[in-house]
């Protein structure tokens, strides 16, 4: 007599669940780290225009806000399945699924770091390796600061630089930071001005 209510009160613990634990739904992309904003070119030639990049999965985002629409920016964000697919060029083969983005905070600081050629903390000592923005937002990430943004940038210089690991590299990171890391940045040598030569 018993074995209805078990078996009402299981589905109720899952439908529960399901709002309880918004990760338990199919349809929000369990991100890893930051997503990346990619331009995959004209949809015209079978390009798939604007897209964001995660778990080595691309996806077209439903609205757009035009100022995250930088290739190679990383943000934080939240995806969630919208059910539609976006069809990328002639080929019926060649669509993505669409999904929702929300950035994960909009209240943020910009900070930036000149970057040099071999003496920052998250790289090595060899003059001739270009450090990627990757390895970065590792080390960033590996002391518990957490982006919101994160873009790397050309300084522009017409003249010549110096070849020692403390001259610049003519480019620098741009970040996004909740308040409370901001100054765990700038003991590391982030500023809140934009790098010049």
């Amino acid at each position: 007599m018993k074995q209805p209510f078990v078996v009402f009160s299981v589905c109720t613990l899952m439908l529960a669940s399901c709002e309880l634990f918004p990760f338990l739904d199919s349809d929000v992309i369990d991100v890893e780290s930051l997503v990346q904003v990619r331009n995959t070119g004209d949809t015209a030639v079978d390009g798939c225009g604007w897209t964001v990049f995660t778990n080595d999965t691309y996806y077209t985002v439903g609205d757009w806000d035009a100022d995250l629409q930088v290739d190679g920016l990383y943000v934080a964000a939240s995806l969630t399945k919208t059910g539609e697919e976006f069809q990328c060029g002639l080929d019926p083969d060649n669509a993505l699924e669409e999904v929702e983005m929300e950035l994960s905070s909009s209240d943020y600081t910009i900070l930036y770091y000149g970057k040099t050629q071999c003496s920052d903390p998250w790289a090595g000592t060899d003059l001739d390796v270009t450090v990627p923005i990757e390895e970065m937002i590792a080390f960033l990430e590996g002391r518990g600061v957490e982006l919101i943004l994160a873009q790397d940038l050309p300084i522009e210089f017409d003249g010549v630089v110096c070849a020692e690991c403390t001259c610049s590299a003519l480019s620098y990171f741009r970040v996004g930071v909740l308040a409370s890391d901001v100054n765990q940045l700038l003991d590391m040598g982030w500023s809140e001005e934009v790098p010049t030569i």
